[in-house]
């Protein structure tokens, strides 16, 4: 679970699914209100994860399964990634360039 860098608190998984899930990049400490950013590792981790929930299109390329099972994989790759998402988290105090 991710830490604020300012006031060394703790967020829950529910919190950190809450504030991911914003389209800005900056996340607000629910504790001291600090402004913090994921990290450039945390992002590129998260990425790879993300790329997980496609392996099942990639799998109906190579075989022939059905539509179907293909579709249940692809939400349960997408539940997976939910859980673990918040663990993959860190924060810091300034925004890092991806590249």
């Amino acid at each position: 679970m991710p830490i604020c860098s300012h006031c060394e608190t703790r967020w829950t998984w529910k919190q950190t699914i809450k504030k991911t899930f914003t389209l800005s990049n900056k996340l607000e400490c629910p504790s001291c209100g600090k402004i913090q950013y994921i990290s450039k590792k945390s992002r590129k981790r998260i990425s790879l994860l993300n790329l997980v929930i496609l392996l099942p299109l990639l799998l109906n390329a190579v075989t022939s399964i059905e539509p179907l099972f293909n579709i249940a994989l692809i939400f349960i790759f997408f539940m997976l990634s939910m859980v673990f998402m918040p663990f993959l988290t860190e924060l810091s105090n300034e925004e890092e360039p991806l590249w």
